[in-house]
C-alpha cells in the first residue's frame, strides 16, 4: 500500500473502525445493516461492551521477540494457528453481494487459519458452508429448538458434516426489544432468509403442509412456535448424552424449579 501510494494510488479500503462501519452502512441494504448493527433497547449494553475493551491494552515485551512470530495455541486437544476465533454472526450470509456471506467467511477462515463458527441462521446449509473452510477447525453455533427430534437432527448433521464442536447459545431464547427493527417490522427470518438449516431438514419441513418457499407464512409460524426454549442444565446434559440421537418427536419437559441460590 505504501509502494502504491508512491505511484499516486491510494487504497479504496478503510482502516479505522468508524470508517469501516460507515462503509458497511453505505454498501449494505438498509434493512440488512439495521439488523446486524443495531442493539436491543437503547443500546447501553452494546456500548458498555465496547467501552469495556478500552480498559485493556497490549503491553509490548522488548528484546525477547523471535524472528518469526508464532501465535498458535493448543486448545481442545488441537493445535490452532490463531488464539482468536471467528464468532457466529446471525445473518452474516446477507452481508455479501451474492447473499452468501457464510461461504465467504468460511473461505476467509481457510485462508487465514482462524477457526470459524457458523451460525444456526445461515444462508446456506451447514453441509455446504463447511466445504469452504478447508482444514481449519470449524464449530457450529446451536440455537436449541423446542423440539428434540429437530434438535437431535441438527446436532447429528453438524457432527456428520465435520464440525469440531457445538457453541451453544443460552441467552437468546427469545427476541430482544430492537427499536430500529421494530420501526419497519424488519425480521429477515420471517422472509425465509438465513433459514437454510431449518428448511433443509425434514424434521422441520414435515410439520408443514407445503414446502417452506411455497408457504412462507406457515413456515415462519412453525419456526416461531419452536424457537423459544430457555435452556437449563438438563438440556446441556441431554446434548452431551449419547442417547440424544434416539429421541423422536418429543418436546422438552418444563425445567424443574431450583432452590434459591442453587447454581
Amino acid at each position: 500500500m505504501y509502494a502504491d501510494a508512491v505511484k499516486g494510488v491510494n487504497s479504496r479500503y478503510p482502516f479505522d473502525f468508524r470508517s469501516i462501519e460507515r462503509k458497511a452502512s453505505e454498501a449494505l441494504p438498509d434493512w440488512v445493516y439495521r439488523y446486524v448493527s443495531a442493539a436491543a433497547g437503547d443500546g447501553r449494553t452494546q456500548q458498555a461492551n465496547i467501552d469495556a475493551y478500552s480498559c485493556y491494552g497490549i503491553v509490548p515485551r522488548m528484546m525477547v521477540s523471535p524472528p518469526a512470530r508464532d501465535l498458535s495455541i493448543e486448545l481442545f486437544g488441537k493445535h490452532l494457528q490463531s488464539p482468536i476465533f471467528m464468532c457466529p454472526i446471525g445473518l452474516v450470509g446477507l452481508c455479501a453481494p451474492d447473499f452468501q456471506g457464510d461461504v465467504a467467511a468460511a473461505g476467509a477462515s481457510a485462508a487465514t487459519g482462524v477457526p470459524f463458527t457458523l451460525s444456526t441462521f445461515s444462508q446456506a446449509p451447514m453441509e455446504d458452508v463447511i466445504r469452504h473452510a478447508g482444514t481449519t477447525p470449524t464449530f457450529f453455533q446451536l440455537y436449541l429448538p423446542d423440539d428434540r427430534e429437530l434438535a437431535a437432527s441438527r446436532i447429528n448433521r453438524a457432527e456428520a458434516a465435520g464440525y469440531s464442536a457445538l457453541v451453544v447459545t443460552v441467552d437468546s431464547w427469545t427476541l430482544g426489544y430492537r427499536p430500529r427493527d421494530l420501526e419497519r417490522g424488519n425480521f429477515p427470518q420471517f422472509r425465509g432468509l438465513c433459514m437454510e438449516n431449518y428448511y433443509s431438514d425434514e424434521n422441520f419441513t414435515k410439520h408443514l403442509a407445503k414446502p417452506p418457499r411455497e408457504d412462507q407464512a406457515a413456515a415462519a409460524a412453525y419456526y416461531a412456535k419452536i424457537f423459544a426454549h430457555p435452556l437449563t442444565w438438563e438440556d446441556l446434559q441431554w446434548i452431551r448424552s449419547p442417547n440424544q440421537s434416539s429421541d423422536r418427536g418429543e418436546r422438552y419437559s418444563a425445567p424443574r424449579r431450583r432452590p434459591h441460590g442453587d447454581r
